[in-house]
């Protein structure tokens, strides 16, 4: 099971990191072309400098002004693909990790659950309650009227009402209210 949901899971990380490379890839060659042109711009004027016989700090300028925007071209190209696969890893891990804590957390909601179920059932039969006065009573922790309860066991009203007196009577406690604090009151932080 954990595997096939983690595929999933997997794919949709996947499918983000295509996205956002797609979009990087776009946005790095628009700045390379951009970096490109920058440089033969520069590379014009620095030759166009020396035929002119300019001054030394005018050509010196533009060759630093190119050798930072050949800098800047190989940092792009180098640096920010590694950038890019550190952030597609993070965001994969991410994904299955809130994933595995979202199973986690299933399961043990599970676990409480069944347990919850187990106790109910096991107070039911302490307090002597037939198998039919147990629906009833589980029925009517649910929240059901008594109306609703006869409609769903397919009886009158007057027969749920009547197991629902005696449901009470054998737990000892007066309606409804008590029955479902009985079992939830310790549940409810205070």
């Amino acid at each position: 099971m954990y595997t096939e949901h983690n595929m999933d899971y997997q794919q949709l990380a996947d499918d983000q990191i295509a996205e956002i490379k797609q979009v990087y890839v776009k946005e790095r060659r628009i700045i390379t072309y951009c970096l490109l042109v920058v440089i033969l711009l520069t590379t014009h004027d620095c030759i166009e400098d020396i035929t002119q016989a300019q001054k030394w700090y005018f050509i010196l300028a533009d060759i630093a002004y190119m050798s930072v925007t050949i800098c800047l071209l190989l940092y792009i190209w180098r640096h920010t693909p590694l950038t890019l696969k550190k952030r597609n890893l993070i965001l994969t891990q991410e994904v299955i990790k809130h994933h595995k804590d979202s199973e986690t957390w299933s399961k043990k909601a599970q676990d409480l659950l069944s347990g919850l179920s187990g106790m109910i059932n096991e107070q039911m039969n302490l307090w002597g309650l037939s198998q039919a006065e147990k629906q009833i009573a589980l029925l009517i922790l649910k929240g059901l009227s008594l109306k609703e309860i006869a409609t769903v066991r397919n009886t009158s009203e007057r027969t749920v009402r009547q197991q629902a007196t005696k449901i009470y009577y054998k737990a000892g406690i007066n309606n409804r209210a008590e029955l479902s604090a009985f079992f939830l009151e310790d549940l409810l932080l205070p």
